[in-house]
């Protein structure tokens, strides 16, 4: 059976772990990341993972987002876990480059730039152009996607949630936080 194949870049704290825990039991379901790029097939499968390099414009482009305020407190409790030094004034400046079990807050955009320039990805992508875009929390959604396209995603899996209220929490007046709610906007998202 033809089933297009599917790209899933993820984009760090929008759910990865919980489309992994979805994916994993699919033998079309392959995770990749600009390290680990070489023999992805390109027919009939489902490609996730931190890369952009051997995409095609005739794979179906699944984005998913998150509330930027959201994300970037996730984001930035994600890294206190790995480094509990780091403070918040520190985490602001950050560094430009993702390092691992580092995750400074980075817009969409410049997420995927960055792993395109990181792979040498001679496709140039297009950030605008996407055949799906699913906030977290539409789970539901992209398994009836999936479904449609051929393939059976575990729906039993949940996003699990910490129940912190950001909007109680004093988010700082970020650029980068405006520029991904920007990028919601000229997508034409609701969140």
């Amino acid at each position: 059976m033809h089933r297009p194949t599917v790209w899933l870049p993820h984009i760090p704290r929008t759910a990865g772990q919980s489309r992994h825990e979805m994916l994993m039991h699919l033998p079309e379901y392959k995770r990749f990341d600009h390290k680990r790029n070489s023999n992805i097939p390109l027919k009939n499968n489902i490609v996730m993972g931190h890369m952009s390099v051997l995409e095609s414009p005739d794979w179906i482009k699944i984005l998913f987002v998150r509330d930027p305020i959201e994300r970037f407190w996730s984001s930035f409790y994600y890294t206190q876990k790995r480094h509990p030094l780091v403070t918040l004034e520190q985490y602001i400046k950050g560094t430009n480059i993702p390092l691992h079990g580092y995750v400074h807050f980075t817009t969409t955009i410049d997420w995927l730039k960055w792993q395109q320039q990181e792979g040498k990805c001679n496709w140039q992508l297009d950030p605008y152009k996407w055949d799906y875009i699913f906030t977290i929390h539409e789970m539901d959604k992209f398994v009836k996607v999936m479904n449609k396209l051929g393939y059976n995603v575990n729906p039993q899996v949940q996003v699990n949630g910490n129940n912190i209220d950001y909007s109680k929490l004093d988010t700082p007046d970020m650029e980068k936080i405006n520029t991904e709610y920007k990028y919601y906007t000229d997508l034409g998202i609701t969140l």
